[in-house]
């Protein structure tokens, strides 16, 4: 899949988005909510205003932003 945008934005400016967007979102009734929507409204930014693809391998260099994954905690 790729996507062809003609207004990225900056990692500042996606995260300002994202933050924004997560305070509009209704309360989760539970952490397994708020992980879930963590990466919903992550993945959703970035598809809209980063311009690069998202990789299901997760690399840590194409310069878009990843949501967590329960197989990373530390």
């Amino acid at each position: 899949m790729t996507y062809v945008v003609f207004n990225m934005k900056s990692i500042a400016q996606r995260l300002d988005e994202f933050f924004r967007r997560l305070l509009a979102a209704p309360a989760c009734g539970s952490a397994d909510e708020a992980f879930a929507l963590l990466g919903r409204v992550l993945i959703e930014v970035e598809d809209e205003l980063s311009g690069i693809a998202f990789d299901a391998g997760y690399p840590f260099d194409d310069g878009r932003m990843y949501p967590p994954r329960t197989d990373a905690e530390r």
